[in-house]
């Protein structure tokens, strides 16, 4: 129960986390000034407090890119090779490249483009990603020793990295997409870009659409996060107090058994002590001689009183009734 408790918590603030990350950005796309290509370009827009800018239209990118790995046309991609190798029992891991290349692009509404720069990465939706591992000699180009290779995408594996290690590669690339949503601070050059304290959002989506998925997203995730935390920690106490009863009940029954003294045998003086006034005797516990029947050779008969009638008591014969009755004689 200890176990499912733990995933029921952990998976409950994992959901309240990214309820809580959903808010924040559905609170800076609707707090983010929305206004035109044109006068964002022309340094005519207003800005927020922190220069925070918002806009959408069709996206013009005269020279889009290539994803080398997976041969994406996009406007943004980033690509990361991982050496991962095992000295003895220590597993070992080292970053041998790390590449994020943007695109120049503009967006247009129609009154003007303004150019936006995704140098940085960011929030992007849609986002393609591809990953594979390779492992030994197989990961190595024919070309020439040291060079990893994934489909266009070669990288030379840094000094220490052993020939036998494995090799893996994540490719992420934003597609390019006719129309998008930007959302970030507006630069000296009159463009879109990534803000120091968070990230730059990027989305096929319309705004509305995007902050209303937002929305939804927190609204969803934040209380079935938090009930899922709860719920999960009561499962995880109510399992603690069985056992803790249980411990106490045992260890309470173990308090409670008496402890016996062992017997241990005395020899009796001859010259004993004569027994209290309160202890019965021996010759107390006898049997009258009146009790025990004599031993004879016919058969005992016991007489048992019968009840008495109801009604009138009898009377009693006196004496001299009695010896009259009994010294009768009998009739000539």
């Amino acid at each position: 129960m200890q176990q499912i408790a733990i995933f029921i918590v952990g998976s409950g603030v994992v959901g309240l986390v990214w309820g809580i990350l959903q808010r924040l950005e559905a609170g800076r796309i609707a707090s983010a000034p929305f206004a035109s290509t044109g006068s964002i370009a022309a340094g005519d827009a207003p800005l927020g407090s922190k220069r925070e800018i918002s806009a959408e239209g069709r996206v013009c990118c005269p020279h889009p890119l290539v994803a080398p790995f997976s041969g994406t046309r996009c406007l943004f991609y980033s690509i990361k090779c991982t050496a991962e190798w095992k000295e003895g029992a220590t597993k070992r891991t080292k970053v041998v490249d790390e590449q994020k290349v943007a695109a120049p692009f503009s967006i247009d509404d129609g009154s003007g483009g303004v150019w936006t720069d995704a140098s940085e990465g960011g929030d992007f939706d849609p986002i393609q990603s591809k990953k594979e591992t390779k492992s030994g000699g197989r990961s190595f180009s024919a070309l020439a020793d040291g060079v990893v290779q994934f489909g266009d995408y070669r990288v030379y594996a840094s000094d220490g990295v052993p020939s036998d290690a494995k090799f893996t590669v994540e490719e992420r690339a934003l597609p390019v997409v006719e129309r998008m949503y930007a959302c970030g601070v507006a630069d000296d050059r009159g463009g879109i870009a990534a803000p120091k304290w968070t990230q730059l959002v990027l989305s096929s989506k319309s705004r509305d659409e995007r902050l209303a998925s937002s929305s939804r997203r927190a609204k969803l995730c934040i209380p079935v996060g938090a009930a899922m935390s709860v719920i999960g920690l009561c499962i995880g106490i109510v399992d603690l107090f069985p056992q803790d009863a249980e411990a106490s009940t045992e260890s309470s029954v173990v308090a409670s058994i008496p402890t016996t003294p062992a017997k241990t045998t005395a020899t009796t003086p001859d010259h004993a002590p004569s027994p209290r006034s309160d202890e019965t005797s021996t010759s107390d516990m006898a049997p009258n001689e009146s009790d025990v029947a004599p031993a004879t050779d016919e058969p005992i008969v016991r007489h048992t009183k019968k009840p008495k009638a109801k009604g009138k008591p009898a009377k009693k014969k006196t004496k001299k009734q009695a010896k009259t009755k009994g010294t009768a004689a009998p009739k000539s």
